[in-house]
């Protein structure tokens, strides 16, 4: 596997810092002092299923497309719209709680650089489908870079929480209710799916179906929670025994959310999306050095700050420190398959 570096360009920490604040933090870090929201258990985001009641839902803007109506009752992210209120569109205001801690802005400022990185090779103004994208802050920062982003989601709520979001940034982006069921047809430059396979059963295609919206060329950026990862926390966190239970459960736990989800191990989703004729060209870790400091106080002064986060670009695609982060990214590509008697 080839191990992709950053390209530096005259790029300085401050400045790949100061662009991250800019894309993603414009209104999303400076609205309110630091939440408490789980601070020893730090969440990733779960896509969510959708939700037309309470607060926080949203008519569809303009440029809003609602795909599929098939009606699904369960918290489970099947990728079918629901017509009722879920785990995941009521803990919105937990989420964005979620968004303002130090921990949060680690995990968005890694995962933008990687993409970052994929976006320079791929080209100036790419096509991108966000599939499960939620409220849009994996988005947002490729958009405000001048690429045409779809975000997929059934959550009506969410989707209105990311055109918000990128209303108060300047951004556009394109909003497409539906799930991994129903996803739009066509092929992009760069496919994400971040922390949505481990709602799905693993029984389906989901993979495949990921990787028939690749163009040729393109890449698939897959994301989610890394089960040895969570191995380490638990010990420093809770000591051997809480270690020890967490190794042997089948589940893991979602505190943000109050539900659990399934264990998606790297491995076994690189297996699977060789088998969907995709190449991996990098494996990347996300939440390294953040989840070994378990006094989280530091974390809150922006020196410090910004020197965690530097360490943390630097160890994301280093072996073995890319294998023991909180969540694992693997980014592989759809290589065009040569036709016969070479022709290109």
């Amino acid at each position: 596997m080839r191990r992709m570096r950053r390209r530096d360009a005259g790029f300085s920490n401050k400045e790949i810092l100061r662009k991250l604040k800019r894309a993603i933090a414009r209104e999303v870090f400076d609205s309110s002092p630091h939440l408490r929201c789980l601070p020893d258990h730090p969440q990733p985001r779960p896509p969510s299923a959708s939700s037309n009641t309470g607060s926080d839902a949203t008519t569809p803007s303009p440029r809003t497309i609602a795909v599929g109506r098939s009606p699904h009752d369960t918290w489970q992210w099947t990728g079918r719209l629901s017509c009722v209120s879920d785990v995941f569109s009521e803990k919105l205001a937990a989420w964005r709680d979620y968004t303002r801690t130090p921990w949060a802005r680690i995990r968005y400022g890694v995962v933008g650089d990687v993409l970052r990185r994929q976006t320079e090779q791929l080209g100036e103004q790419i096509r991108i489908l966000d599939v499960g994208g939620g409220d849009g802050m994996d988005a947002l920062p490729l958009a405000l870079a001048g690429h045409d982003v779809t975000v997929v989601d059934p959550s009506e709520a969410w989707l209105g929480e990311a055109q918000r979001r990128a209303a108060a940034a300047g951004a556009t982006i394109a909003t497409v209710r539906a799930g991994l069921d129903d996803l739009p047809p066509g092929e992009w430059d760069l496919v994400m799916c971040h922390f949505v396979l481990r709602y799905r059963d693993g029984a389906a295609d989901d993979i495949g179906a990921l990787a028939r919206r690749v163009r040729p060329g393109g890449r698939l950026s897959l994301m989610d929670v890394n089960p040895d990862g969570r191995v380490l926390r638990e010990l420093l966190n809770g000591g051997p025994a809480a270690a020890l239970e967490e190794l042997k459960a089948d589940r893991a736990k979602v505190e943000t959310f109050r539900t659990s989800a399934r264990k998606v191990s790297v491995e076994t989703t690189m297996s699977e999306a060789t088998a969907a004729g995709l190449t991996p060209i990098g494996i990347f870790g996300n939440r390294i050095a953040n989840d070994l400091l378990v006094d989280n106080t530091s974390k809150h002064d922006p020196a410090f700050f910004e020197q965690l986060l530097a360490l943390e670009l630097e160890l994301c695609d280093r072996e073995p420190f890319n294998r023991v982060g909180f969540a694992w990214q693997l980014v592989l590509e759809h290589r065009a398959t040569p036709r016969p008697g070479g022709a290109p």
